[in-house]
């Protein structure tokens, strides 16, 4: 029942706007402990024991990993220091959520509303995708030090989304992060060639299929990572035509409307914080983030698997929703908003977590320590 407890807090701290980054800070803890020590029964329907089985094995003989380097080379540190796969991964999930922490704590004081809207959605996903959870902490690490933009930050931005490709290659996406940051820097609206871009390739992979593009992906990543298990990875779980058509098109509407909201909420923030440089590059650097969500849309068509870089997105608007309440909103409205934002977080949880019949669904149960 802490996982409740956990809900209740954070909701009430934000309907009563309070700042602490305690009690937030000590919820992201236990919720890093629930991912990274999951009950045993729950155990068969996460990616656990493939996990498992390539840690078990990293020094034999035949040893060829799909997974990248970064992931390998922290797994190799902890199974030399004789660390079993559990405590390895329990000390990963701790690390992951720190991060989490500061990189949200960058953009928002409201970090309450974040935490009790993120353990609901999306927060059953990212425990079970451990790797790309990893990679998409670092993204938005990344993010943070453009809310100024210059040289140095740019540099040291793209260093960390180049780290976050070490643990999961899907992280090069990001780079296109960086362009439309720097594009809304120069004050060049991006809004309407975005979605233009994610339309017209939406269509063409609709129309045409997805196989030759997801072979080009797929020779893309084998050549900047060298890592030719990778690339046949992607052959085999990120091309090919699996989820069905109403679910896709239920990601892409929402994904589409949730983005109109960010961008209501984005114009109201900055409009609020007239001539504050630090509260535009905060949301500028935010939208960036969803824009590049919008971006990767149409590969939804090629396979449900890339889900994930729309789910990301969502998750940088509820950072930005957190920002948003965090700035003179009233009692009411905030609560009124609240319940808005659980309607949707709802929503969000019913398509991406495939409820009632998929396993992640299942297991929520177990992994939030209703049933033992």
């Amino acid at each position: 029942m802490v996982y409740l407890g956990i809900l209740i807090f954070n909701w009430v701290e934000e309907v009563i706007k309070k700042k602490s980054i305690v009690f937030p800070a000590i919820s992201l803890l236990y919720l890093s402990w629930l991912g990274g020590a999951p009950a045993p029964v729950t155990i068969s329907v996460l990616d656990y024991h493939n996990y498992e089985g390539n840690y078990n094995v990293m020094f034999s003989s035949n040893y060829n990993s799909r997974f990248e380097w970064g992931y390998l080379s922290l797994a190799k540190v902890a199974y030399n220091s004789g660390l079993t796969y559990a405590q390895f991964r329990l000390i990963l999930c701790f690390i992951i959520f720190i991060v989490l922490l500061i990189a949200v704590r960058r953009f928002t004081n409201n970090v309450a509303f974040f935490v009790g809207t993120f353990a609901i959605f999306p927060f059953f996903n990212e425990i079970d995708q451990i790797r790309s959870f990893a990679m998409y902490t670092l993204i938005l690490l990344a993010a943070s030090f453009l809310i100024k933009v210059n040289k140095k930050n740019i540099i040291i931005s793209t260093l960390i989304i180049f780290l976050a490709t070490g643990f999961h290659s899907s992280g090069y996406f990001y780079l296109a992060f960086i362009g439309i940051r720097l594009l809304m820097h120069k004050n060049i609206k991006v809004n309407s060639m975005i979605i233009i871009i994610s339309i017209v390739s939406s269509i063409i992979l609709f129309l045409t299929g997805s196989t030759s593009a997801g072979q080009k992906i797929a020779q893309i990543i084998g050549s900047l990572t060298g890592n030719a298990s990778a690339s046949e990875n992607i052959l085999t779980n990120f091309v090919g035509g699996e989820g069905s058509f109403t679910k896709k098109l239920l990601m892409i509407l929402s994904y589409a409307l949730l983005t109109v909201l960010a961008k209501k909420m984005a114009v109201y923030i900055v409009n609020l914080n007239e001539n504050n440089n630090n509260i535009t590059g905060k949301v500028n650097s935010l939208m960036s983030l969803i824009y590049s969500g919008m971006l990767s849309l149409p590969l939804l068509f090629m396979s449900i698997q890339y889900q994930r870089f729309p789910r990301f997105g969502l998750e940088t608007i509820i950072i930005l929703t957190a920002l948003y309440f965090e700035h003179k909103i009233k009692i009411v409205d905030r609560f009124i908003g609240m319940v808005v934002t659980l309607m949707f977080v709802l929503f969000l949880s019913f398509i991406f977590y495939g409820i009632p019949s998929s396993q992640i669904a299942q297991s929520i149960p177990f992994l939030a320590h209703f049933k033992f």
